[in-house]
């Protein structure tokens, strides 16, 4: 899955790309459409796209599914590695909630 660019909004960065990717697919594991998107502040002016140049890891997601999206990762980094995937899904559901 992936977000599409016209609709999509940063819910989060990490400069480690496994970490971004790991949030990907916390997200997609819950039906939610998420991008990674490289963005290199300090190589990008003279085209170096490397982890040594200071990249950031972006995560994207479709606006209408940004609040879910920011509760699944909230509760995620909450409880990471203390809740299974029905634990975390039930947290993300409590929180989301509790924002609205």
């Amino acid at each position: 899955m992936e977000a599409t660019n016209e609709n999509s909004v940063l819910l989060d960065s990490s400069p480690d790309l496994v970490e971004a990717e790991l949030w990907r697919g916390v997200l997609e594991a819950e039906g939610i459409a998420a991008t990674v998107r490289e963005r290199n502040s300090l190589g990008a002016a003279i085209g170096l796209y490397t982890g040594a140049t200071g990249s950031m890891h972006d995560i994207l997601v479709v606006e209408s599914d940004a609040e879910v999206a920011r509760a699944l990762l909230d509760a995620y980094e909450n409880g990471r590695g203390e809740m299974t995937e029905e634990e975390l899904a039930t947290a993300a559901e409590e929180m989301f909630d509790e924002r609205v």
